[in-house]
């Protein structure tokens, strides 16, 4: 972050790939949602999750410390820091909980591959 509390280029740029993640993320949860009570076709469910699965590999190759869950975890705690303290968002207490369940399904899904 540069001196005068304003974010630096490359940190826009990462900024804005992580919204484009949180993005995908919310429309695939979506997808899910609407799947789960037969509101979406099976075939139009698989191939939007498709589509959106594939925009979430290109991105996340452009993310630097996206080589695993816990780098990338550590880089958007950082950026969501950063913007706090900038004044650029928010958390709500439903985001909140939406991040607690996806860091406890990753160590559910971490202590399933050791076990």
């Amino acid at each position: 972050m540069s001196d005068k509390g304003k974010l630096s280029h490359e940190e826009k740029e990462i900024v804005e790939q992580y919204k484009a993640v949180y993005s995908i993320v919310r429309t695939i949860d979506a997808l899910e949602w609407m799947y789960g009570r037969g509101l979406i076709q099976p075939k139009d469910y698989h191939c939007e999750c498709q589509k959106l699965i594939d925009r979430f590999n290109i991105i996340k190759e452009n993310i630097p410390g996206f080589d695993n869950v816990d780098n990338f975890l550590n880089v958007g705690l950082w950026l969501f820091v950063v913007l706090q303290h900038q004044g650029h968002g928010h958390c709500s207490q439903k985001t909140q909980r939406r991040q607690n369940r996806i860091q406890r399904k990753q160590g559910a899904a971490d202590d399933s591959k050791s076990a």
